[in-house]
C-alpha cells in the first residue's frame, strides 16, 4: 500500500528551481533515502513533506488525502510525521522523560498512557535508566537516541530523518547507523532519510533515490544502483569508479566488444543503449581489479607501474599508471605492491559496464 507520493513536486526560489518536478512513491514499512551533494534539492523535498515548505506546483498525497498543493497545505502538526533533526532539538531544560512524552501531551494522551508509552520508547532505542538526565548529560548518540524516540512516541504515519548523524564523529555515527537500521527493521517505520553519505544510505534505506539538481537521477534498491548506475553522475556518486572512453566495436543482446585508447578489446555489460561506432563511457569498479600473475597478454589484463598505495586498515588502495590512464584498485589483506611496482591487474566481463553515450 502506498504510504506517500509525490507527483510532478516542483519549489522554486525566485527563478531558482530548488525541486524540479520529481515524482516519488513510498510504501508502508519502506524507508527511502533521499542521497545527494548538497544543494541538490534533498532537504526541500523533505521539508515540503513535512509542511516546513510549501510546493510551487505539483502535489504531496499522504495515504489518499492531499497534505500540500500549489494553492493549499495542511499545517504540519496535523500530518501525522515524527521528525529527526540533525541538531537533536531536545529540549535542553526537559528531562529525557519529558522530552519523549512532549509530543504525547501535546495530543492530550493521558497519563498512564504517556507512561506506558515513554517506558516502550526508553527500552526500544536502549535507554532506560536515563530517564531523569538533562540533554546536556548526554552524549551525542544518546541524544539523537532521545530524538529517535520522540519521533516514534506519537506512532506517527511517516518518520522523516533531515541528516540526523551528521554532528557524531566517524566511530560513533558507524554505531548509530546500524542503531538506526534496527530500529526500522524492528519497528517496520515508514520513513524518508535525507544524506549525503552513500554509507548511510545503503546502510538504511531499502531504496535510495539519488539526487542532482533538483531531480532524482535514479531511484533503485542500493545493490542495483550500486551494479547498475543510470548515468556517470551515479556511478560516481555511489562509489568509486575507474572511467574509460572506448569506442563501440560490436552490439551483441546485452553485451558490446569496445575498444579503448590503447587498442585493448573488452566485452561490456550494456547499462544503456549504444550503436556500433559511438563513443561510450565504461566503468570498472576499483574492487573488481584483482592483481594477475599470469604472464599472458590478454585483452582483460591491464599492465601498468605502481605510483602510490594507500594503507587503510583492512584495506588497502593503490593507483596503477597504465596505457588506458590511472587506474585505482582497491584490495581486502593479502600481499600488496610496491609503488614503482609493475603490476597485472585482471577483471572479469561481467564487472566492465557501458553506462553512458559520450
Amino acid at each position: 500500500m502506498t504510504a506517500l507520493r509525490l507527483e510532478n513536486v516542483r519549489k522554486d526560489f525566485g527563478s531558482f528551481s530548488a525541486v524540479d518536478g520529481i515524482n516519488l512513491e513510498l510504501a508502508e514499512g519502506e524507508l527511502v533515502a533521499l542521497l545527494g551533494p548538497s544543494g541538490c534539492g534533498k532537504t526541500t523535498t523533505l521539508r515540503m513533506i513535512g509542511g516546513l515548505e510549501h510546493p510551487t506546483d505539483g502535489k504531496i498525497v499522504l495515504g489518499n488525502s492531499v497534505i500540500a498543493s500549489r494553492g493549499d497545505s495542511v499545517p504540519p502538526e496535523r500530518r501525522d510525521m515524527g521528525m529527526v533533526f540533525q541538531s537533536y532539538a531536545l529540549w535542553p531544560h526537559m528531562t529525557v522523560t519529558d522530552n519523549i512524552a512532549y509530543g504525547l501531551r501535546k495530543r492530550n494522551v493521558s497519563n498512564d498512557d504517556i507512561t506506558r508509552r515513554v517506558r516502550e520508547m526508553l527500552s526500544f532505542v536502549e535507554m532506560v535508566g536515563f530517564e531523569k538526565r538533562l540533554p546536556s548529560e548526554l552524549s551525542g548518540g544518546q541524544q539523537q537516541r532521545v530524538s529517535v524516540a520522540r519521533a516514534l512516541a506519537t506512532q506517527p504515519r511517516i518518520v522523516l530523518f533531515d541528516e540526523p548523524l551528521s554532528n557524531l564523529d566517524a566511530t560513533l555515527r558507524e554505531t548509530m547507523r546500524f542503531e538506526l537500521r534496527r530500529i526500522h527493521q524492528r519497528s517496520a517505520l515508514t520513513g524518508i532519510y535525507v544524506t549525503h553519505s552513500q554509507e548511510e544510505a545503503f546502510a538504511l534505506g531499502d531504496r535510495v533515490a539519488v539526487m542532482r539538481n533538483g531531480r532524482i537521477e535514479q531511484i533503485a534498491a542500493p545493490t542495483e544502483l550500486y551494479e547498475r548506475p543510470a548515468n556517470e553522475f551515479v556511478a560516481q556518486f555511489v562509489g568509486l569508479a575507474n572511467l574509460f572512453e572506448a569506442q563501440v566495436e560490436k552490439i551483441n543482446e546485452k553485451t558490446a566488444s569496445v575498444k579503448l585508447s590503447s587498442g585493448r578489446s573488452l566485452t561490456a555489460t550494456l547499462l544503456t543503449e549504444a550503436k556500433v561506432g559511438q563513443t561510450v563511457r565504461i566503468m570498472i569498479r576499483p574492487e573488481n581489479l584483482h592483481l594477475c600473475t599470469s604472464e599472458a597478454v590478454a585483452d582483460d589484463i591491464f599492465i601498468g607501474r605502481v605510483t602510490d598505495v594507500v594503507f587503510s586498515g583492512a584495506q588497502i588502495d593503490f593507483f596503477v599508471d597504465t596505457p588506458d590512464g590511472l587506474i585505482r584498485v582497491q584490495k581486502l589483506g593479502g600481499p600488496r605492491p610496491s609503488s614503482d611496482e609493475t603490476v597485472r591487474l585482471r577483471v572479469q566481463k561481467e564487472h566492465v559496464m557501458v553506462i553512458g553515450i559520450l
